[in-house]
């Protein structure tokens, strides 16, 4: 377990996207690198949204893993983007 990822989640082990990291470790170490920069929006989008038509997708739960993980990730930075207004 990413000990970063499991304080991001507030220590809940049950949040935590198991199936991501075991099934697709590059992917889940992916989303650690990107998660405070500005890229990380777009490669949420990329994961989700297939663009070339040809993709089988992601098991249902892998895919409900990484929209989670997107909504935590735009919950933590919605409330930085408010406590810095100026």
């Amino acid at each position: 377990m990413d000990q970063r990822l499991l304080r991001i989640l507030g220590g809940e082990t049950e949040d935590y996207p198991h199936a991501l990291e075991s099934k697709y470790p590059r992917i889940f170490g992916k989303i650690m690198a990107l998660w405070d920069a500005p890229e990380i929006d777009d490669y949420f989008m990329e994961l989700v949204v297939d663009k070339r038509g040809d993709r089988a997708g992601f098991a249902p739960d892998v895919a409900a893993e990484i929209v989670h993980l997107s909504l935590v990730h735009a919950a933590q930075h919605a409330a930085d983007r408010q406590a810095d207004v100026w």
